[in-house]
């Protein structure tokens, strides 16, 4: 092709522009690809939003120093407090956890926030505004936080529901062991009344 000192100013003139619609077609492509990746992430945020929002298990999420950034319905059920109570409060300040647990529960959170690699679960008695002693059963996980770092993502599970029914089976397994035990002895008495090798005693013996 011609270079440019041979070319005409027309040439030149649609060279430039050619590469201007190339740079812009570029940047437009980009943009689409940002805006297309931006609304995916929008729906799938908002998809897990409302799958939090409608779990029967109380979730919340909060930062590596235990303030809570959010709380679902559930879990303002469970403990007797509104989200817009708790939300910006550090977890220790609403006496919700026992003293006696208060340490084990700090450990746990630490060692799932440094680790990101597996899952603590403990149990612990929760204290409701309500005066109950809720058992619950709670796993903490480390999760990518929405603007950049991590936070812990904390699921409760009530386990009053669980222990109530580990009660019945055990009262059921007792009243089955019972029960074998009533069978066999009738099976003895049965036994004991056909087997015509025991001796008669005196009081039963026929009269001659």
């Amino acid at each position: 092709g011609l270079s440019v000192e041979n070319r005409g100013p027309i040439e030149v003139a649609l060279d430039g522009t050619i590469e201007m619609l190339v740079l812009l077609s570029l940047s437009a492509a980009g943009l689409y690809g940002l805006r297309s990746a931006e609304l995916r992430w929008r729906r799938e945020a908002q998809r897990h939003a409302d799958i939090v929002a409608r779990s029967p298990d109380g979730i919340f999420f909060m930062d590596p120093r235990g303030r809570i950034e959010s709380f679902n319905p559930a879990a303002e059920q469970v403990t007797g407090l509104s989200a817009d109570a708790v939300i910006g409060k550090y977890l220790w300040e609403l006496n919700l956890v026992p003293e006696r647990d208060e340490a084990r529960a700090r450990r746990v959170f630490a060692a799932t926030f440094a680790s990101g690699k597996r899952d603590g679960v403990f149990e612990v008695e929760l204290r409701s505004t309500r005066g109950e002693s809720i058992p619950i059963e709670v796993h903490a996980r480390r999760v990518r936080h929405a603007a950049g770092g991590h936070a812990i993502m904390a699921t409760c599970r009530d386990l009053r529901e669980r222990r109530r029914g580990e009660s019945e089976r055990a009262e059921v397994l007792v009243g089955v062991r019972d029960l074998d035990a009533v069978d066999e002895a009738r099976k003895l008495l049965l036994s004991a009344s056909t087997d015509t090798t025991v001796p008669m005693s005196p009081l039963n013996t026929p009269r001659s």
